[in-house]
């Protein structure tokens, strides 16, 4: 007989699942085992719980992992779904609270299975026991009560039973569209600017700063955003005998950006272009000269996790700002802090 964890009953304590605790996801259990006729049961020990949950109105607070996940897994089993880094990219991606996940394995023939549960906030990972549970009354603990007396089989037809409708990739349908989450994220940077070419003969070096709102309508299913990009550059070269000069560049930009989700410590990659215009004044022996000219640059970047909503940014980008007789092309270098909300 299946044992189901006294862990998975602990679903249901308070502190998983009540208000303002935030959305839980159901993850994989993971295959202790040895025996790979039972990796079904990674997707479908989830996916049973999930299926009794689906009558109770906390329902909504629980979501459950998608079983292609597992694809890369049977063709490298080096890979650690459950390694805390792992974990972390996943909550971040999908804006959850908290994971439930855990193992089964075989003792004395009948198939144990334990439970731990991943809190984002604090980055810890608990085992959950019966002494976990609040409230003897908790509904979740009366649902999930029913799962320790299953076979194996009847596991896997509860599963198949309670199996959640795929939405196709190919074809979105507007429900999919209108439960969409869309992120507003600001981001603000700071770095060194190279000029090349001609402009790279007066100055060898110069600071660039930048600060973005970026808006994603769409995220899970395109994730393009759009915005607006300013900030500030500075060029300057002092002490030669024969000239001294700065140039103060503002600029004032659209922005789109492409974002590739990332794994473990890294959340995101990130591709950026932005056009606009820029209003430059340059000081040439005490003789200013101002100009409105075309201004575009773009970039790749790279997001890393540092905690909840929030990003280290790396980033490498070329930018223009099209001077009708000596256009500046420079190279950007850049650190900064990413702040995003996901709704």
């Amino acid at each position: 007989m299946l044992t189901a964890s006294l862990v998975l009953c602990a679903i249901c304590a308070v502190p998983l699942f009540g208000k303002g605790e935030g959305r839980v996801l159901l993850y994989y259990f993971q295959n202790l085992t040895g025996d790979e006729t039972y990796d079904d049961l990674m997707y479908r020990i989830p996916l049973c719980i999930y299926g009794e949950l689906q009558n109770d109105k906390k329902k909504k607070d629980v979501s459950i992992i998608d079983e292609k996940g597992l694809t890369e897994y049977y063709q490298d089993r080096s890979i650690n779904l459950w390694e805390k880094d792992f974990l972390l990219s996943v909550a971040k991606k999908r804006r959850i609270s908290r994971i439930f996940f855990g193992y089964y394995y075989i003792e004395s023939g009948s198939i144990i299975v334990r439970g731990k549960v991943y809190y984002l906030e604090s980055g810890l990972i608990l085992d959950v026991s019966r002494e976990n549970v609040t409230t003897e009354k908790n509904v979740f603990f009366t649902t999930l009560g029913k799962i320790e007396s299953m076979s194996v089989e009847q596991m896997r037809q509860c599963a198949s039973k309670e199996k959640p409708k795929e939405v196709k990739t190919s074809r979105r349908s507007l429900g999919s569209i209108k439960e969409s989450k869309t992120e507003t994220v600001l981001s603000t940077s700071i770095g060194v600017l190279i000029p090349t070419l001609d402009w790279g003969k007066l100055y060898s070096s110069g600071v660039y700063s930048e600060v973005s709102y970026i808006y994603y309508p769409l995220k899970d299913i395109v994730p393009i955003g759009f915005g607006l990009q300013t900030g500030f550059m500075i060029l300057s070269k002092e002490g030669d005998s024969y000239i001294s000069s700065q140039n103060v560049i503002l600029p004032f930009a659209t922005s789109v950006r492409y974002a590739i989700p990332g794994r473990g410590i890294i959340d995101r990659l990130l591709f950026s272009f932005n056009i606009g215009l820029a209003r430059s004044s340059l000081s040439v022996n005490n003789e200013v000269f101002t100009s409105m000219d075309l201004y575009t640059s773009g970039g790749i970047g790279v997001n890393f996790n540092f905690r909840k909503n929030n990003n280290i940014t790396v980033k490498l980008g070329l930018l223009t700002v099209s001077y009708r007789d000596s256009p500046l092309n420079a190279i950007t270098c850049e650190i900064g802090w990413r702040f995003y909300d996901y709704q």
